[in-house]
């Protein structure tokens, strides 16, 4: 049986990003939607809070998921 979803608080539940305390994620947020220039900086905060969400333990908990 799969585990129950985690909490948001939980170290493998991803996070949103604007919970982000140090800011910098935030300005590459916005930049991207509200259609800005993006430096190469902002590509690699965005990037790797993609990675976060795409590789949480949580899509794995998907009672739904069958392994494809």
């Amino acid at each position: 049986m799969a585990s129950p979803i985690p909490a948001p608080g939980s170290a493998s539940a991803p996070k949103y990003w604007r919970d982000e305390v140090g800011g910098q994620l935030r300005i590459a947020v916005e930049n991207y939607l509200f259609d800005r220039v993006m430096t190469i900086r902002d590509v690699a905060f965005m990037r790797a809070y993609f990675r976060q969400w795409i590789n949480s333990p949580v899509w794995d908990m998907n009672p739904a998921h069958n392994g494809h």
